[in-house]
């Protein structure tokens, strides 16, 4: 699933991925090239929400879905 959200400027997102980076949680969190990963389970069902920034020119970043994810609906 790809969520595209719009924000009114001034958002500084390289301070705020500084900021989450500094403060990630081993094994949970991640910022890996501009992305910001965190990892989470709900119920047995285990998912990432990854976060970045992107110009409104560029495509939204899609991941595939997991088959779990999936088979849960």
């Amino acid at each position: 699933m790809t969520v595209l959200l719009e924000f009114l400027p001034p958002y500084d997102w390289p301070a705020m991925l500084g900021f989450l980076s500094a403060r990630a949680i081993v094994g949970v969190e991640v910022e890996v090239d501009g992305v910001y990963s965190h990892s989470t389970g709900l119920n047995g069902v285990h998912g990432t929400l990854s976060i970045k920034s992107t110009a409104h020119d560029a495509p939204p970043i899609q991941k595939p879905e997991s088959p779990t994810a999936t088979a849960s609906r």
